[in-house]
């Protein structure tokens, strides 16, 4: 019985634990030890991995997501570095879908008969694996079909209006040379 006193966990053994853990699951199943102990002076004063445990997390590494973006600190330079990085992946976006347009306008033109005449699933398919992007043959469809060939993506959400009377006095405005 505990009772009231408190458990207090040894964190280096923690962090030796996690540690291990991670490296079983980054080495390959034949590089990986058959069994590992682990002892500390905490009250967890002796972890062991047998072999059936090793197998086990070695198979599962395959499931394991993509790691997330690193999160970068709200300085004004790691702010910068934000922006940066998100107009650096929309410019790659943009190119992907040019890309995919010019691509799939090609092959639209081709006659219908024709051997290796590509969808704009299969265009689609082969940019985005290409580029790495997850863009839709509906969409590079549409565009097309517009005219829209070789033309980056349209903005999303409502688009800006400025009223004529508005223009007129912000331009007559810039033009005097006014504050």
């Amino acid at each position: 019985i505990i009772g009231r006193e408190k458990i207090a966990f040894d964190d280096t053994a923690q962090k030796r634990v996690r540690r291990l853990v991670q490296s079983l699951l980054e080495a390959d199943t034949s590089t990986a030890p058959s069994s590992v102990s682990i002892t500390s002076s905490s009250p967890m004063s002796s972890v062991t991995t047998s072999p059936s445990c090793d197998a086990s997390v070695a198979s599962s590494a395959r499931s394991i997501p993509a790691p997330k973006a690193k999160q970068v600190r709200k300085t004004p330079i790691g702010m910068q570095q934000v922006r940066s990085n998100t107009k650096a992946a929309d410019n790659h976006r943009k190119r992907a879908h040019k890309a995919a347009t010019t691509q799939y306008a090609v092959e639209k033109k081709k006659p219908k008969g024709e051997d290796g005449k590509l969808s704009a699933e299969a265009v689609t398919d082969s940019v985005n694996e290409m580029y790495e992007t997850d863009l839709r043959s509906r969409t590079i469809e549409r565009y097309v079909l517009n005219g829209q060939i070789g033309t980056s993506p349209i903005r999303q959400g409502k688009p800006s209006y400025i009223p004529e009377y508005m223009f007129k006095t912000i331009a007559s405005f810039r033009s005097e040379g006014g504050e």
